[in-house]
């Protein structure tokens, strides 16, 4: 366990988090998220537990919260519980599991602030990483969305990007800890658990080891986007005179220029698609 403890610190220094510093964990219950809350607790880590009942699995999610604040409680660590309401996150614009992501995050980050902590840790690991992959690229035309998770975005750092599920498991196992199991995740009602169930499965079957390829591909798209993200800002300066003000010339020259285009406008609410139209009629009128 020492190496995981040593990994999990250089994980945490390499994200901005000094030693010692304190941190905010979002735990589940999970295997995931409690291997985290244990590793830390050894390392003598300052933390927050901090648990998200979401209210859809009746009494497996009151369980699961009981569960959480136990351990806070055993360890010491103060508990913080957010409870929501699964018929309101039903009627939201951005469906069940978007409305309690962005409720989950903002709560995540007032918890943070209010106990001072530097950061919010997740349990992420290598196996949610191929599968975040495989999800963006099949709901997205745009390259740049189709990535993986960053180690570190904003305040939220997830320092178990680099192990695999099996990895996690054979340590909980092995520490004889103690964790929830969530039914929902063998359910086929999810896209991202048909990717964990059937998709990812078959393709290691096909080619052995393509779980961490996509895993290792998504760690890489992540860093490329962050890179050509802020070159395609830069080059906007090249295009765009002055606000408004567009040259269709330096739209059609410039390497990054449908880039530009596209980007400034599905981000005012353009379709993908309808902004790819619009800047091949640009295109044709200019050539």
């Amino acid at each position: 366990m020492n190496e995981w403890t040593l990994q999990l610190e250089q994980s945490l220094t390499r994200a901005g988090v000094m030693q010692g510093q304190k941190v905010v964990v979002a735990a589940s219950g999970g295997v995931d998220s409690t291997a985290l809350l244990e590793l830390l607790h050894a390392s003598g880590r300052p933390l927050v537990v901090a648990h998200v009942n979401h209210g859809m699995r009746g009494d497996e999610s009151e369980g699961d919260h009981t569960f959480v604040a136990d351990w806070a409680k055993r360890h010491g660590h103060p508990f913080e519980c957010l409870k929501l309401d699964a018929t309101s996150l039903k009627s939201g614009s951005q469906g069940m599991q978007g409305e309690a992501r962005k409720k989950r995050l903002t709560w995540l980050e007032k918890v943070r602030k209010s106990h001072g902590a530097a950061a919010v840790l997740t349990g992420h690991h290598g196996d949610d990483q191929a599968e975040t992959w495989l999800l963006h690229a099949i709901r997205s035309a745009d390259p740049l969305a189709v990535k993986g998770m960053s180690e570190r975005e904003g305040n939220v750092i997830r320092p178990f990007l680099s192990k695999t599920r099996a990895e996690i498991l054979a340590l909980a196992h092995e520490q004889n800890w103690d964790w929830r199991e969530d039914s929902s995740n063998a359910s086929d009602a999810y896209t991202r658990n048909r990717i964990r169930h059937e998709v990812l499965p078959l393709l290691d079957s096909i080619r052995p080891g393509t779980s961490g390829h996509l895993h290792a591909l998504a760690q890489r798209a992540a860093e490329l986007n962050a890179t050509l993200s802020a070159m395609i800002h830069l080059s906007r300066n090249d295009i765009e005179s002055s606000a408004g003000l567009w040259s269709l010339e330096a739209l059609r020259q410039h390497p990054l220029g449908k880039e530009v285009l596209l980007r400034v406008l599905t981000d005012r609410g353009w379709s993908l698609s309808l902004a790819t139209e619009a800047f091949e009629l640009i295109h044709a009128q200019v050539g």
